[in-house]
């Protein structure tokens, strides 16, 4: 029998973000671990056809195939793939990003703002401080 894939929702598993959000266990499973599994139960949960994709990936001929991008908190990206993800975007495909998307570049360096601020249509002002909103 043969079966291919239902290429429809790309979800993004950086590498890159990974290693940046790498220097404690803890970072690695708030900023990355948490973002990713979550999106990815909720996409199984709800039976939606979910491919995990990797930075490699991000390329024009490869994001073409999917009706949406899925970045949950992939904070380090180079300014080549932001470059492909606006195309994508510009092109028609869908987008759904969280918290840093695209704060920092690939080696962890912080940005001024979102590398993809022209899509998110938001500036980035800092981080909310959680204990304002959840005294206790």
């Amino acid at each position: 029998m043969h079966a291919d894939r239902l290429r429809y929702i790309a979800l993004l598993f950086s590498e890159q973000t990974r290693q940046f959000y790498g220097r404690t266990v803890e970072r690695i499973n708030k900023g990355v671990l948490a973002n990713s599994f979550g999106m990815f139960r909720m996409s199984v949960n709800e039976h939606l056809p979910l491919t995990i994709i990797n930075d490699w990936d991000i390329r024009p001929e490869t994001l073409v195939e999917y009706k949406v991008l899925v970045l949950p908190n992939m904070a380090g990206l180079s300014d080549e793939q932001i470059k492909d993800i606006k195309e994508y975007v510009n092109n028609g495909g869908g987008l759904v990003a969280s918290c840093e998307t695209s704060l920092f570049d690939e080696l962890g360096r912080q940005r001024q703002n979102f590398g993809l601020e022209e899509l998110f249509g938001v500036k980035y002002l800092g981080m909310v401080n959680e204990s304002k909103y959840n005294p206790g």
